[in-house]
């Protein structure tokens, strides 16, 4: 007999969207107050509504406090906060089943939108294709937090917890042998301030639901709604939230609810574990308990592993489950709710068991006392990145657009612009992870995307720099033209052209706000360009005219107001950007002007030449201080976050920590043995993070210069180290074309990446730290995405 119970017909048919399990009562459960679900919440979902117990990574959590409960052998769940996404503004205003065709609401006085004639006398008219269709609609746009699945790191705590969580749910008096007492962790969700659900099934197409007054908690047949046939179940509608019966007994420490907070969980992401058969003695093995096995009885003989008559039990991750116990010999299955997704991008198929049995995504297994299995983690996310582009060699890219001319006509993208561009190409890379290499298990083929320029082919990328904001990359190639590849649509979003005769364009530099972008180039010009206000071609906006020779090095001051270039002929010029007006020349240097940059106060400026570096005011150009010391070439310099200290680095292999003020040096930094070509303060200031022709990368306390990190993993000359924005990551560029990345806390080295060709020279990264940005000798520039990385570190 069908199950037309509402909760399941609505799971069922929001479930293809891919947005988590559909929450069919997302407001607070009738029995106590509680606040809505959070990653790393630990519950059950039964008929529509989630559950929680405790929190296993927040354990001051307003649900801990509350509950004070928790099961045997707690540990807290440790994970990379950069792994978390935050999504504003992710659903408008109504989610539809694929059956629904048109939803019309009336009101009274006139045609209103949907959410209000749910809430006032109305009605609404909706005409599904079948017999089952679901409507969620939103009074405002919902948000999503959440944590991309599959990641090993929660697949490994929820096989190490789960048992204990069975415990717990045991000594609480859950019967744990009910599907639907299954023990999920959440791992994201989507949330919104109020809502309404309308459920339909049945055979009627047509569904007619009036009301004369506000649609309380739930509507059901009798109460104004129609369908066209007989035989079909009555819609269902409810309205949310309402106050929890309760509501004067909520503890004083809660805040009372305000009208827009967003605390209605309406989709819910979580993992979950399914076992095999008669697992017992495994799980014995394991140094688990003889009552934890879900599918034997008290003899100790192995039974069928039930399944529940309940319609509390459905659950579409079962799908998946199932799929991998048949195909494997694992005696756990751990899945998520992103599976599915992963595996279709574009939307769930009708049938989702048949389309894992045609597709056979791979599973992997891992043996031990108690063998487990996931589907692959690296294949999803090889597949899914295959799947958006076409692989393209050199010679198939178009000199202009990047289309692939030899293979027709490849689908197509729209530049920030409005112009319809061919995708970019994505790349075969190596991934080189820590695991696999202590484990000896094959390196990953690590699909890429991939940025270059035909008619540059065979040269260098010079330079490249990722705007502050995160939506552009700009790269000059060794011609005179400056390419602008978009983030977002992941194409070429403008061409910048210089009318001057020129050649190769050395330096790149962005303005805070990511309006501005400055250049240097060796027909002895600086030149700024307006981005903001760019169409197709951009023309720059000023020409910085002055310089003898090639101009070398250029800055833009974090205000935006002031900029700055610096010349193979001995000499550094300030511009006003605004009217690119010369207000001041710095010359009669011994040698070419290596580096210049403004200090983040806006106050000073900083250039290197030879083993000097100066300190210069940005107001007047006047030389403040001299930082003399070096035996050697200086290499790189930059500011602290306050701009109070420099950090310098020589071709004599050492590195320096100064005070701007006084030009006094306070710490000398020895760990190298050869020059000293990167240095970085970290985002705190506390440390000094170096890297060099010695293949090393160190990090040291920047005030007393005491060596913490002493990176060496796969060493190869370092081109370029930095730390990733939030600090959590180090990440070098070397001389064999590697990217490295270790964690910063721990020295932890976490991958190498492989793909580059030659040299990487320059390295960058999106605002969250998310993505990497490298561009080599190879004449290419290149997206690597540290999330996919860390997912299957």
């Amino acid at each position: 007999m069908t199950d037309h119970s509402p909760w399941k017909v609505y799971a069922e048919q929001l479930a293809p969207k891919n947005y988590g399990f559909p929450v069919y009562y997302p407001e607070h459960p009738s029995q106590e107050y509680q606040s809505p679900a959070q990653i790393g919440d630990v519950g059950i979902i039964r008929e529509g509504k989630f559950k929680p117990f405790f929190n296993v990574i927040d354990e001051d959590s307003p649900l801990n406090k509350r509950r004070k409960r928790f099961p045997p052998k707690f540990e807290p769940l440790v994970y990379d906060e950069i792994l978390v996404d935050h999504e504003y503004n992710f659903l408008q205003s109504t989610v539809f089943s694929r059956t629904v065709i048109s939803v019309e609401a009336s009101v009274s006085g006139g045609t209103g939108d949907i959410f209000t004639g749910l809430g006032v006398k109305g009605s609404l008219k909706i005409t599904t294709t079948k017999d089952k269709a679901a409507c969620l609609f939103l009074k405002d746009p919902a948000i999503r937090d959440y944590v991309p699945q599959p990641c090993l790191p929660f697949y490994k705590y929820l096989e190490t917890h789960e048992r204990h969580w069975k415990e717990f749910f045991r000594a609480i008096g859950l019967d744990c042998k009910q599907p639907a007492h299954n023990p999920v962790l959440v791992t994201g969700s989507v949330k919104t301030s109020s809502w309404g659900i309308v459920v339909m099934s049945g055979e009627s197409e047509e569904h007619q639901i009036s009301f004369d007054a506000p649609i309380g908690h739930v509507a059901t047949a009798g109460a104004g709604i129609g369908y066209k046939k007989e035989t079909s179940h009555a819609p269902t509608v409810r309205m949310g939230p309402l106050p929890p019966p309760n509501a004067l007994n909520i503890p004083q420490e809660v805040k009372p609810r305000s009208p827009n907070e967003y605390d209605q969980t309406i989709f819910l992401k979580y993992i979950k574990i399914k076992y095999r058969w008669g697992i017992l003695k495994k799980l014995e093995a394991a140094g688990s308990k003889r009552s934890e096995d879900p599918a034997e009885d008290e003899s100790g003989s192995p039974q069928p592993e039930m399944e529940s008559n309940e319609s509390s039990s459905y659950d579409p991750l079962d799908d998946v489950l199932d799929y991998i116990l048949q195909h494997s010999d694992a005696d756990m299955a751990i899945a998520s709710t992103d599976d599915i997704g992963e595996l279709c991008p574009g939307g769930w198929p009708e049938d989702v068991r048949l389309f894992l049995d045609n597709s056979r995504p791979t599973i992997t297994q891992v043996d031990g006392e108690v063998k487990r299995a996931y589907l692959c983690i690296e294949d999803m996310i090889i597949k899914r990145n295959t799947s958006r582009y076409t692989y393209h060699t050199p010679m198939d890219i178009d000199p202009d657009y990047g289309s692939n001319s030899s293979q027709g006509s490849p689908s197509t993208r729209t530049t920030d612009h409005g112009k319809s561009v061919a995708p970019p190409s994505i790349a075969s890379g190596t991934l080189i992870l820590a695991r696999k290499l202590r484990d000896l298990i094959p390196d990953l083929d690590w699909p890429h995307r991939m940025f270059l320029e035909h008619r540059t082919e065979g040269g260098s990328v010079i330079c490249m720099a990722v705007s502050p904001d995160g939506r552009y990359v700009a790269s000059s190639f060794e011609d005179r033209t400056i390419r602008l590849w978009s983030l977002e649509s992941e194409a070429l979003a403008y061409k910048l052209l210089n009318d001057e005769e020129g050649d190769m364009i050395f330096s790149l530099a962005w303005s805070q706000d990511s309006t501005k972008l400055i250049s240097g180039s060796n027909d002895a010009n600086g030149a700024i360009w307006d981005i903001s206000s760019a169409e197709n071609d951009v023309t720059p906006m000023h020409v910085l005219k002055g310089h003898a020779s090639d101009v070398q090095t250029v800055a833009i001051s974090p205000d935006g107001t002031k900029a700055a270039t610096g010349s193979v002929d001995a000499s550094v010029k300030l511009w006003i950007v605004d009217n690119g007006i010369n207000y001041a020349t710095l010359d009669d240097f011994t040698g070419v002007i290596s580096c210049v940059d403004f200090s983040p106060d806006n106050k000073r400026f900083a250039l290197s030449v030879d083993s000097t570096v100066w300190i210069c005011s940005a107001e007047t150009g006047e030389r403040l201080v001299e930082l003399q010391g070096h035996d050697g070439l200086i290499c790189a310099f930059s500011f602290a976050s306050n701009g109070a200290r420099i950090v310098t680095g020589s071709e004599d292999h050492t590195a320096r920590v100064w005070e701007v003020e006084t030009g006094n040096e306070l710490v000398t930094i020895r760990e190298h043995s050869g020059p000293v070509w990167s240095v970085a303060f970290s985002p705190d200031d506390n440390e000094i993070l170096t890297g060099s022709y010695d293949s090393l990368v160190s990090v040291c306390d920047s005030l007393t210069g005491t060596n913490r990190l002493l990176l060496r993993d796969r060493p190869s000359i370092v081109n370029i180290a930095l730390y990733t924005p939030g600090g959590d990551y180090i990440v070098a560029g070397c001389q064999d074309g590697a990217v490295k990345i270790w964690r910063n806390d721990t020295g932890k080295f976490i991958a190498e990446i492989q793909g580059h060709k030659d040299k990487v020279k320059n390295v960058g990264f999106t605002p969250k730290g998310n993505k990497i940005v490298t561009s080599g000798d190879d004449g290419t520039v290149r997206v690597w995405d540290l999330i996919d990385i860390l997912r299957v570190a």
